[in-house]
């Protein structure tokens, strides 16, 4: 009889201890600072009609439960850290300057602008936008753009394992350290203006990167402008060893292996004056000709 009381003490102090967690609710439509650590849910304009609330997260403050803003709400990262999952919905907005982010996934027509600090990974869904311009995407780890959603990138380091982009979504790169490798599938692109890129390129499935520059070669062999597919027209997986080379069009370089699968391919496009040359080139043909 002794021993079972004992063991009841021991449960009731055992649930008194552990942490009971809430949710706190930022819809007041007014601008809220976090300066502090919430390890409860944090939901930003849940209810309706939205409120157009806007929270900030400062230095010293930690977000340690998952995040959710909807409506048109504003949450702006001005440092501190997140160790939970985040989520954007609707038409709100996410701005990163400083601080550290565990992972965010975007839905519906969100917009997230990457100005600076460091996000471990993230995922696009829907509709929705992903600007990067600085900041660094931490290593090991895949960023995922899914369902008509679009990544730009125009600064800032990605050290992720790849960068796959998926069911009509497509990713468009302007500048940037891209140490990733880069991989679409089904109906997906990947659009290559600039930066410095030198993980492996991976299309399968009825996908394409288009790769816009100069001074293409393959394999060490100046290659010109057009089409690369697959080999063997399998899996990527199943192919060869290729080495692209180039000058991208908005500077920087490319240096990367690729592997094609299936009806995949990857496009070599000529910059526009490059272009031009050519037209003019066939023209002064044609006029020799006649």
């Amino acid at each position: 009889m002794k021993s079972k009381s004992i063991l009841v003490a021991v449960t009731v102090l055992f649930l008194c201890a552990c942490t009971a967690f809430g949710t706190i609710y930022f819809d007041d439509g007014l601008t809220h600072d976090i300066d502090y650590t919430i390890n409860d849910k944090v939901m930003v304009d849940y209810g309706e009609p939205a409120m157009q609330t806007t929270v900030s997260l400062l230095d010293n403050g930690e977000l340690n439960n998952s995040t959710e803003i909807y409506g048109n709400s504003q949450f702006n990262m001005l440092g501190g850290s997140t160790h939970s999952w985040f989520y954007t919905y609707d038409e709100s907005r996410m701005s990163i300057y400083e601080g550290w982010m565990y992972h965010f996934q975007s839905y519906n027509t969100s917009q997230v602008n990457i100005f600076g600090g460091t996000v471990r990974c993230f995922t696009t869904y829907g509709n929705s936008e992903v600007n990067m311009s600085n900041g660094v995407i931490g290593t090991g780890l895949s960023i995922f753009t899914n369902e008509y959603s679009h990544l730009s990138i125009s600064g800032g380091s990605i050290q992720t394992g790849r960068i796959l982009s998926y069911n009509y979504s497509h990713v468009d790169i302007t500048g940037g350290l891209i140490e990733s490798n880069l991989q679409t599938t089904n109906r997906s692109q990947i659009n290559i203006f600039g930066g410095s890129i030198s993980g492996d390129l991976l299309p399968y499935r009825n996908s394409q990167i288009q790769i816009f520059g100069s001074n293409f070669a393959i394999d060490g062999q100046p290659f010109g402008y057009g089409e690369l597919i697959s080999i063997f027209g399998g899996s990527f997986v199943d192919e060869p060893v290729r080495h692209l080379t180039g000058t991208l069009r908005n500077g920087g370089l490319i240096d990367s292996n690729f592997f094609i699968g299936h009806d995949a391919k990857i496009v070599l496009v000529p910059e526009p004056a490059t272009v031009l040359l050519l037209g003019v080139g066939g023209l002064l043909l044609r006029r020799r000709r006649k």
